[in-house]
C-alpha cells in the first residue's frame, strides 16, 4: 500500500493516571513538553461502525515520550476516564485476536531487569531466549498496574550458536 509513514503513538486505558505514569518512568517514557494531565477533555462518541467503540465521556491524558524529540519516536498516550470511569480488563488468553503486548527494546536486558526489580517491578521469569531470522534475542515478559502486557527486548544479543 505505502501509504503508512510511521507508527504516531499507542494509546493506553489506564485506571490510574498517576500510577500508569510513574510505573512508565521506570521503563523510560518521560511527559513530553506543555503534557498536562490535569486537563479534563470531553468528547463526544464517534461513530466506527458498530464493532469498536471511540470517544465519549470525560477524560484525563498525557502523552509520553521515549526520547528527546517527539517527531521521531512512537509516543506513548495514557487516558485515564472519569466518566465512564475505567472498568477492570477481563483475562486475555495468549491466543485470543486482538493487541497482545507491547514491545520495548534494551541494550542490556540484564541491566535492565536488575533496575526494574530494584524499583519494585514484579518479574516472574528470568530473561528468555528467542532466535528469529538467525540472531538471539533475550527478552522477559512483565505487565503494567492495569496488567498491559510489555515485553522488553534486547534484540541480536549474539548469533545462534
Amino acid at each position: 500500500m505505502g501509504l503508512t509513514l510511521n507508527l504516531v503513538n499507542l494509546n493506553l486505558h489506564v485506571a490510574d493516571l498517576e500510577r500508569a505514569v510513574d510505573f512508565y518512568a521506570l521503563l523510560g517514557w518521560t511527559p513530553i513538553e506543555g503534557a498536562k494531565p490535569d486537563r479534563i477533555i470531553e468528547s463526544e462518541p464517534l461513530d466506527c461502525g458498530g464493532r469498536i467503540e471511540h470517544g465519549g465521556g470525560r477524560f484525563r491524558s498525557v502523552l509520553l515520550s521515549c526520547g528527546s524529540d517527539p517527531r521521531a519516536t512512537t509516543l506513548l498516550q495514557l487516558s485515564e476516564y472519569i466518566e465512564p470511569k475505567a472498568t477492570p480488563k477481563p483475562f486475555k488468553p495468549r491466543y485470543e485476536a486482538g493487541a497482545h503486548r507491547i514491545t520495548m527494546r534494551v541494550h542490556d536486558i540484564d541491566a535492565a531487569v536488575a533496575e526494574l526489580r530494584q524499583n519494585g517491578v514484579e518479574i516472574a521469569h528470568e530473561p528468555q531466549e528467542a532466535v528469529v531470522a538467525g540472531r538471539r534475542h533475550r527478552y522477559v515478559i512483565i505487565a503494567d498496574p492495569d496488567d498491559n502486557p510489555i515485553e522488553v527486548v534486547q534484540l541480536g544479543a549474539g548469533r545462534k550458536g
